[in-house]
């Protein structure tokens, strides 16, 4: 995908910000960094389109994504013998 002079601009000016840069993203929502600085992970955003309808969509699609990884790698609380000890 390809970066205007705008976005070229932002990744240039952010990315020395950090200590260490895991990926950066490029979709046709957003820009962004992400990676660690100061003992601590962040990350940056630019984003490529003003229709707050498209940003919300594109973020609730990524929270139901880590949502079924956490299920998948996740066992219920019932199956932890701690917790059958405490009948949770």
């Amino acid at each position: 995908m390809k970066l205007n002079k705008k976005e070229i601009e932002f990744v240039a000016e952010n990315i020395v910000r950090f200590d260490e840069v895991t990926e950066i993203r490029i979709n046709d929502v957003e820009v962004r960094i992400l990676g660690r600085a100061s003992g601590g992970t962040f990350t940056a955003a630019l984003y490529r389109t003003n229709d707050m309808c498209e940003i919300y969509k594109y973020h609730l699609a990524e929270r139901e994504e880590a949502r079924k990884r956490i299920e998948e790698i996740a066992r219920p609380a019932k199956d932890i013998p701690w917790a059958l000890m405490c009948k949770v």
